[in-house]
Protein backbone atom coordinates (compact mmCIF):
# COMPACT_ATOMS: atom_id res chain seq x y z
CA UNK A 1 0.00 0.00 0.00
CA UNK A 2 1.09 3.69 -0.89
CA UNK A 3 2.19 5.68 2.01
CA UNK A 4 0.72 9.30 1.57
CA UNK A 5 1.91 12.23 3.98
CA UNK A 6 -0.40 15.09 4.66
CA UNK A 7 0.84 18.54 5.96
CA UNK A 8 -1.35 20.20 7.72
CA UNK A 9 -1.25 23.94 6.45
CA UNK A 10 -4.30 25.65 8.36
CA UNK A 11 -5.25 25.39 11.79
CA UNK A 12 -8.98 24.11 12.29
CA UNK A 13 -9.67 27.84 13.56
CA UNK A 14 -9.08 29.13 10.07
CA UNK A 15 -11.47 30.09 7.47
CA UNK A 16 -11.40 29.18 4.21
CA UNK A 17 -12.83 29.42 0.82
CA UNK A 18 -15.78 27.21 -0.47
CA UNK A 19 -15.92 25.63 -4.20
CA UNK A 20 -19.23 25.36 -4.32
CA UNK A 21 -21.92 27.55 -2.55
CA UNK A 22 -24.99 25.71 -1.31
CA UNK A 23 -28.47 27.70 -1.29
CA UNK A 24 -29.95 25.21 0.44
CA UNK A 25 -28.26 25.89 3.81
CA UNK A 26 -27.11 29.61 2.76
CA UNK A 27 -30.49 30.76 0.57
CA UNK A 28 -29.73 32.98 -2.87
CA UNK A 29 -28.15 36.14 -1.09
CA UNK A 30 -24.24 37.55 -1.68
CA UNK A 31 -22.78 40.15 -0.07
CA UNK A 32 -21.63 42.44 -3.36
CA UNK A 33 -18.44 44.25 -2.18
CA UNK A 34 -16.44 46.79 -4.66
CA UNK A 35 -12.84 48.45 -4.20
CA UNK A 36 -13.91 51.05 -2.11
CA UNK A 37 -15.18 48.86 0.05
CA UNK A 38 -18.91 49.30 -0.29
CA UNK A 39 -20.94 46.23 0.38
CA UNK A 40 -24.51 45.33 -0.73
CA UNK A 41 -26.24 42.61 -0.33
CA UNK A 42 -27.28 40.82 -3.78
CA UNK A 43 -29.62 38.31 -5.19
CA UNK A 44 -28.10 35.32 -7.23
CA UNK A 45 -30.80 35.38 -10.38
CA UNK A 46 -31.74 31.61 -10.06
CA UNK A 47 -35.85 32.74 -10.28
CA UNK A 48 -37.89 35.09 -11.63
CA UNK A 49 -38.74 35.93 -7.97
CA UNK A 50 -35.38 36.55 -7.36
CA UNK A 51 -34.51 38.40 -10.78
CA UNK A 52 -36.89 41.48 -9.01
CA UNK A 53 -34.86 44.74 -8.84
CA UNK A 54 -35.88 44.73 -5.12
CA UNK A 55 -33.23 42.35 -4.39
CA UNK A 56 -31.02 44.05 -6.43
CA UNK A 57 -27.82 46.59 -4.57
CA UNK A 58 -29.65 46.65 -1.55
CA UNK A 59 -27.19 48.44 1.25
CA UNK A 60 -25.77 46.60 3.90
CA UNK A 61 -26.28 48.57 6.97
CA UNK A 62 -23.27 48.40 8.81
CA UNK A 63 -24.97 49.55 12.41
CA UNK A 64 -27.04 46.73 12.42
CA UNK A 65 -26.33 43.42 12.73
CA UNK A 66 -25.75 41.37 9.87
CA UNK A 67 -28.74 38.95 11.05
CA UNK A 68 -30.98 42.39 10.57
CA UNK A 69 -29.46 42.60 7.60
CA UNK A 70 -30.83 39.55 6.10
CA UNK A 71 -34.09 40.05 7.53
CA UNK A 72 -34.16 43.43 5.77
CA UNK A 73 -32.90 42.15 2.52
CA UNK A 74 -35.75 39.26 2.51
CA UNK A 75 -38.34 41.81 2.46
CA UNK A 76 -38.44 41.65 6.48
CA UNK A 77 -38.67 38.45 6.88
CA UNK A 78 -41.77 37.61 4.01
CA UNK A 79 -39.60 35.94 1.43
CA UNK A 80 -41.11 32.68 0.83
CA UNK A 81 -38.94 29.94 2.31
CA UNK A 82 -39.22 28.32 -1.25
CA UNK A 83 -37.86 31.39 -2.86
CA UNK A 84 -35.23 32.44 -0.83
CA UNK A 85 -33.34 28.60 -0.75
CA UNK A 86 -34.63 27.85 -4.33
CA UNK A 87 -31.59 25.60 -5.96
CA UNK A 88 -31.38 25.52 -9.90
CA UNK A 89 -28.83 22.89 -11.73
CA UNK A 90 -27.65 23.18 -15.64
CA UNK A 91 -26.89 20.11 -15.75
CA UNK A 92 -28.79 16.38 -15.43
CA UNK A 93 -27.79 14.45 -12.68
CA UNK A 94 -28.98 11.34 -13.72
CA UNK A 95 -27.26 10.62 -17.22
CA UNK A 96 -23.78 10.61 -18.58
CA UNK A 97 -22.31 12.49 -21.63
CA UNK A 98 -19.01 13.33 -23.57
CA UNK A 99 -19.55 16.79 -23.99
CA UNK A 100 -18.09 18.98 -21.11
CA UNK A 101 -20.53 21.28 -20.33
CA UNK A 102 -23.00 18.67 -19.50
CA UNK A 103 -20.43 17.04 -17.04
CA UNK A 104 -19.69 20.52 -14.72
CA UNK A 105 -22.54 22.66 -13.85
CA UNK A 106 -21.69 26.09 -14.58
CA UNK A 107 -23.66 27.99 -12.63
CA UNK A 108 -24.38 30.69 -9.71
CA UNK A 109 -22.99 28.75 -6.90
CA UNK A 110 -19.12 27.74 -7.97
CA UNK A 111 -16.55 30.10 -7.15
CA UNK A 112 -13.98 31.80 -9.31
CA UNK A 113 -14.07 34.78 -11.67
CA UNK A 114 -16.31 35.94 -14.55
CA UNK A 115 -18.06 38.92 -16.27
CA UNK A 116 -20.51 40.79 -14.68
CA UNK A 117 -22.85 42.46 -16.51
CA UNK A 118 -25.02 44.38 -14.44
CA UNK A 119 -27.31 47.24 -14.97
CA UNK A 120 -26.77 48.36 -11.26
CA UNK A 121 -22.94 48.37 -10.79
CA UNK A 122 -20.60 49.85 -12.96
CA UNK A 123 -17.50 46.97 -12.76
CA UNK A 124 -17.51 44.45 -15.60
CA UNK A 125 -15.66 41.70 -13.71
CA UNK A 126 -16.95 39.62 -10.36
CA UNK A 127 -14.95 36.82 -7.82
CA UNK A 128 -17.46 34.50 -6.61
CA UNK A 129 -15.80 33.45 -3.25
CA UNK A 130 -18.33 31.48 -0.35
CA UNK A 131 -15.78 31.40 2.69
CA UNK A 132 -16.60 29.30 5.57
CA UNK A 133 -15.92 31.70 8.99
CA UNK A 134 -14.24 30.59 11.58
CA UNK A 135 -12.35 32.47 14.59
CA UNK A 136 -9.44 32.86 12.52
CA UNK A 137 -10.09 35.49 8.87
CA UNK A 138 -8.03 36.69 6.19
CA UNK A 139 -6.81 39.79 6.48
CA UNK A 140 -6.43 40.12 2.07
CA UNK A 141 -8.57 38.77 -0.88
CA UNK A 142 -6.06 38.97 -3.32
CA UNK A 143 -7.11 38.07 -7.41
CA UNK A 144 -4.07 37.33 -9.59
CA UNK A 145 -4.20 36.64 -13.08
CA UNK A 146 -2.09 33.68 -14.55
CA UNK A 147 -0.46 34.61 -18.00
CA UNK A 148 -1.23 31.22 -19.69
CA UNK A 149 -3.51 28.23 -18.73
CA UNK A 150 -0.45 26.10 -17.57
CA UNK A 151 3.23 26.93 -16.86
CA UNK A 152 4.56 24.44 -18.50
CA UNK A 153 4.42 23.12 -22.07
CA UNK A 154 3.51 19.18 -22.77
CA UNK A 155 7.07 18.28 -23.71
CA UNK A 156 8.21 19.81 -20.56
CA UNK A 157 5.46 18.61 -18.43
CA UNK A 158 6.41 14.65 -19.55
CA UNK A 159 10.16 15.45 -18.35
CA UNK A 160 9.13 17.04 -15.52
CA UNK A 161 6.90 13.98 -13.82
CA UNK A 162 6.31 13.43 -11.88
CA UNK A 163 5.57 17.14 -10.36
CA UNK A 164 7.31 18.85 -6.89
CA UNK A 165 3.72 20.57 -6.17
CA UNK A 166 5.81 23.42 -3.96
CA UNK A 167 7.94 23.98 -7.51
CA UNK A 168 4.47 23.83 -9.44
CA UNK A 169 3.41 26.55 -7.30
CA UNK A 170 6.26 28.61 -7.21
CA UNK A 171 6.77 28.80 -10.95
CA UNK A 172 2.73 29.66 -11.48
CA UNK A 173 3.12 32.68 -8.79
CA UNK A 174 5.97 33.35 -11.22
CA UNK A 175 3.71 34.27 -14.22
CA UNK A 176 1.04 35.49 -12.21
CA UNK A 177 0.02 39.45 -11.78
CA UNK A 178 -1.70 40.59 -9.12
CA UNK A 179 -5.24 42.20 -10.19
CA UNK A 180 -6.74 43.77 -7.14
CA UNK A 181 -6.49 43.55 -3.28
CA UNK A 182 -9.39 43.72 -1.06
CA UNK A 183 -8.86 44.42 2.30
CA UNK A 184 -10.09 42.15 5.24
CA UNK A 185 -8.36 43.31 8.53
CA UNK A 186 -10.27 44.55 11.20
CA UNK A 187 -9.53 48.49 10.49
CA UNK A 188 -11.57 47.78 7.23
CA UNK A 189 -15.33 48.46 7.02
CA UNK A 190 -15.73 44.97 5.55
CA UNK A 191 -13.16 43.29 8.23
CA UNK A 192 -15.00 45.14 11.02
CA UNK A 193 -18.24 43.71 10.20
CA UNK A 194 -17.11 39.90 9.23
CA UNK A 195 -15.93 40.14 12.51
CA UNK A 196 -18.66 41.57 14.49
CA UNK A 197 -20.69 39.29 12.99
CA UNK A 198 -18.60 36.50 14.30
CA UNK A 199 -18.38 37.76 17.82
CA UNK A 200 -21.68 38.04 18.63
CA UNK A 201 -22.87 36.46 21.84
CA UNK A 202 -25.16 34.45 20.21
CA UNK A 203 -23.23 33.25 17.41
CA UNK A 204 -23.94 29.53 17.85
CA UNK A 205 -22.07 27.16 18.64
CA UNK A 206 -22.45 24.87 15.75
CA UNK A 207 -25.15 25.18 12.80
CA UNK A 208 -26.94 21.45 13.84
CA UNK A 209 -27.32 19.85 17.04
CA UNK A 210 -28.28 16.40 16.91
CA UNK A 211 -29.53 14.42 19.45
CA UNK A 212 -30.40 10.83 18.85
CA UNK A 213 -31.73 9.42 21.78
CA UNK A 214 -35.78 8.44 21.60
CA UNK A 215 -37.95 11.39 21.70
CA UNK A 216 -35.00 14.15 21.25
CA UNK A 217 -35.02 17.02 19.01
CA UNK A 218 -32.72 17.95 16.15
CA UNK A 219 -32.25 21.78 16.55
CA UNK A 220 -30.93 23.23 12.90
CA UNK A 221 -29.10 26.86 14.21
CA UNK A 222 -28.47 29.93 12.32
CA UNK A 223 -30.06 33.32 11.10
CA UNK A 224 -34.15 32.76 11.61
CA UNK A 225 -34.87 34.46 8.25
CA UNK A 226 -38.50 35.99 10.03
CA UNK A 227 -36.82 37.22 12.44
CA UNK A 228 -33.68 38.93 12.01
CA UNK A 229 -31.86 37.14 14.72
CA UNK A 230 -29.59 34.11 15.61
CA UNK A 231 -31.66 31.01 16.71
CA UNK A 232 -32.49 27.90 16.47
CA UNK A 233 -35.83 26.13 15.03
CA UNK A 234 -36.03 22.00 16.08
CA UNK A 235 -37.63 19.22 14.74
CA UNK A 236 -38.46 15.33 16.32
CA UNK A 237 -36.43 13.45 13.86
CA UNK A 238 -36.08 9.74 15.94
CA UNK A 239 -38.18 8.32 13.64
CA UNK A 240 -36.50 9.37 10.48
CA UNK A 241 -32.78 8.44 11.98
CA UNK A 242 -33.79 4.97 13.13
CA UNK A 243 -35.10 4.30 9.62
CA UNK A 244 -32.65 3.01 6.90
CA UNK A 245 -32.17 4.90 4.08
CA UNK A 246 -29.69 5.53 1.01
CA UNK A 247 -27.23 8.10 2.17
CA UNK A 248 -27.95 10.65 -0.21
CA UNK A 249 -31.46 10.62 0.74
CA UNK A 250 -30.66 11.35 4.59
CA UNK A 251 -27.84 14.18 3.35
CA UNK A 252 -30.74 15.52 1.34
CA UNK A 253 -33.59 15.50 4.23
CA UNK A 254 -31.05 17.12 6.53
CA UNK A 255 -30.23 20.02 4.44
CA UNK A 256 -33.71 20.20 3.66
CA UNK A 257 -34.18 21.28 7.11
CA UNK A 258 -32.90 24.56 7.22
CA UNK A 259 -35.37 25.33 4.41
CA UNK A 260 -38.38 23.72 6.18
CA UNK A 261 -37.55 25.85 9.02
CA UNK A 262 -36.48 29.45 7.54
CA UNK A 263 -33.12 29.06 9.13
CA UNK A 264 -29.34 30.37 7.22
CA UNK A 265 -25.97 28.55 8.08
CA UNK A 266 -24.37 30.61 10.36
CA UNK A 267 -21.01 29.76 9.04
CA UNK A 268 -20.98 30.28 5.58
CA UNK A 269 -21.27 34.12 3.58
CA UNK A 270 -21.43 34.12 -0.36
CA UNK A 271 -18.93 36.95 -0.89
CA UNK A 272 -18.59 38.13 -3.94
CA UNK A 273 -15.59 40.98 -4.95
CA UNK A 274 -16.08 43.15 -8.03
CA UNK A 275 -13.32 44.68 -9.93
CA UNK A 276 -12.46 46.31 -13.20
CA UNK A 277 -9.06 45.32 -15.03
CA UNK A 278 -6.86 47.80 -15.70
CA UNK A 279 -4.30 45.66 -17.03
CA UNK A 280 -5.41 43.66 -19.69
CA UNK A 281 -6.42 45.06 -23.03
CA UNK A 282 -10.33 44.86 -24.63
CA UNK A 283 -10.80 41.31 -25.51
CA UNK A 284 -7.65 39.93 -24.02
Amino acid sequence: MRNIEYKKIEQDTTSFQLVRTNPKLTTNVKMTVNEAGNMWLDSMEVSSELADDKYKKVPVNTSISHANNIYNFYDKGRTPNEVAFSLTENVSTTSTSKDYKDQYDFSEYFSGARYFPSKQYDEKLSYFAPIFLKKELPDYFVILKIKDPLNYKIDQSELNYPFNTEQYLIDMFKKSTIIKTFDLTETSKLGKYLRDYLSDPNFPISGLTVDYEKDSFTKFNGILIDSGAFGSRSELLSDFYSDSSPLKRFEKFMTAGYERNGVIFPNIINMEFIFDDETSEEYD
